[in-house]
């Protein structure tokens, strides 16, 4: 490609030695014209380019020389605070939604299938308790009796079909140990109607039929059990965890935007010669609002949720603590009976002191934790007859009155009621699981709606600060006009 360039130089002529009336004159200059002629290459697609963009680029071009002056950097500097304050307020809203899934997902899926595996140990529990019982009776079996057993392990049935339903597809522990449950409950059963049958019939080797059952219940499907029941309340545990850290994004962004308004008072300060401006003032104040809430509702829930964990008073910790303690409180009782129907005198005591001190302490413990410290109290008083009835048993068995044990055991002694005690401890502790169960629901419930306040709260404090910055900035805008 050949293109002619004028080119444009000055030259310095000599000065004349004489000028018109006698004097020196001057040098002067005189102009030259150059043509030169340039070739360079022509390349026809970039020139097509060029030509395309030459249009696009002015707007950019404008744009940079408005951003040089006064009003554009006023302009870029709302912008800026603008996105900044938006950006914050969205944070706030997708983390409070996702707590908002994940606490429908601990209420629906998480809690309820903890419930079912407690449920299934305290049945399984139940059951052995009942069975052994009604075994002492031997032909006085009742039909209530009966009933309460049959009812046991229909509850364990259905926990078990309840926790499997509501189980994920992931959890291949918690599967075998319900499959292992589930396969071994049947061979348990069917032991105990053989003990049943054999008594009946007046053969000792029922005594030898209850005793495998219980310890096969008690060695093999109740430590299953215990241990499925533990990984779904650890699970609760963790989702309560999880729920509970501070959104440190949101109130990052919220910090950083107080941050940029404040940055960017003072720069408006300096450059209009003014020392307040009430828009962004007003602006910082709602983040600062905005800030504070966040930051307050994240420490208490922390705090809370912390303390709870690390010293067992918090929701879900009592739940656990008082399913264990009604686990054991009927394990005592299979215990307790199981030594009248192998009559070992005084061989299991030292078992059932250990087992109601297991009862006994944490229930001391969590008194003024619990809504109803009252039932506490009443606990803790039919623990010390059961105490007293099973220290009377033994001493019976010892000598030899296997007759006199057996009416403490079946609550047919006059002195004393090893029955009555323990099951009016059972309804105590029952009552208490219900309690406490309903207190991390509503707990659960109140978090998701204080949750879902808090993030529209914020939305809205955004908003306004949003709208204080646009109208800071519109008398400072106007001026350049």
């Amino acid at each position: 490609m050949q293109r002619l360039t004028r080119r444009t130089r000055f030259r310095r002529t000599a000065a004349e030695p004489n000028g018109a009336n006698g004097a020196a004159a001057l040098p002067s200059l005189v102009e030259d014209d150059d043509w030169v002629l340039e070739i360079r290459e022509s390349h026809p697609f970039l020139d097509r380019v060029r030509a395309a963009l030459s249009p696009v680029a002015v707007y950019p071009m404008r744009t940079l020389r408005f951003l040089r002056t006064s009003p554009g950097l006023i302009s870029l500097v709302g912008v800026v605070l603008v996105a900044a304050i938006l950006a914050a307020g969205f944070a706030m809203s997708s983390t409070a939604s996702s707590q908002e899934r994940q606490l429908q997902v601990l209420s629906d899926s998480t809690e309820p299938l903890a419930n079912s595996s407690q449920n299934l140990y305290s049945s399984l529990s139940e059951a052995d308790a009942i069975s052994n019982t009604s075994f002492i009776r031997g032909s006085l079996e009742t039909p209530i009796a009966r009933q309460q057993y049959n009812t046991a392990t229909a509850n364990a049935s259905l926990s078990i079909l309840e926790s499997a339903m509501g189980m994920g597809t992931g959890n291949e522990k918690a599967a075998r140990l319900l499959a292992e449950i589930q396969t071994k409950l049947p061979v348990y059963s069917g032991m105990v109607e053989s003990a049943r049958a054999q008594s009946r019939a007046g053969n000792p080797v029922g005594n030898a039929y209850q005793a495998s059952a219980s310890e096969l219940l008690r060695t093999e499907i109740l430590p299953n059990a215990a241990e499925l029941h533990s990984l779904t309340i650890d699970e609760v545990f963790e989702q309560q965890r999880q729920l509970a850290t501070p959104p440190w994004v949101p109130l990052s962004g919220l910090l950083a935007a107080v941050f940029l308004l404040l940055l960017a008072q003072r720069w408006l300060a300096e450059r209009t010669k003014r020392r307040y401006n009430v828009g962004l003032a007003t602006a910082t104040a709602l983040m600062v609002i905005a800030s504070l809430l966040v930051g307050i509702v994240s420490a208490v829930t922390w705090y809370d949720s912390n303390n709870s964990q690390q010293a067992a008073t918090g929701r879900s910790a009592p739940l656990s603590q008082l399913t264990q303690m009604r686990i054991t409180a009927q394990q005592a009782r299979s215990m307790e009976t199981l030594s009248v129907i192998e009559r070992p005198a005084d061989s299991v005591t030292t078992e059932f002191d250990a087992a109601l001190d297991h009862v006994e302490i944490p229930l001391m413990q969590m008194r003024d934790s619990v809504k109803d410290p009252l039932a506490v109290d009443h606990a803790l008083t039919f623990i010390g007859e059961w105490r007293r009835s099973h220290t009377l048993t033994q001493a019976r068995l010892s000598n030899g009155d296997h007759k006199g044990a057996v009416a403490i055991i079946l609550g047919n002694d006059p002195q004393q009621n090893s029955a009555s005690a323990f099951n009016n401890l059972d309804k105590v502790l029952q009552t208490l699981i219900v309690s406490a169960r309903a207190n991390l629901r509503e707990f659960m419930k109140n978090s998701l709606l204080f949750s879902q306040a808090i993030a529209q709260m914020v939305f809205v404090l955004s908003l306004l600060a949003v709208a204080a910055v646009g109208l800071g900035l519109r008398p400072r805008l106007q001026e350049y006009r």
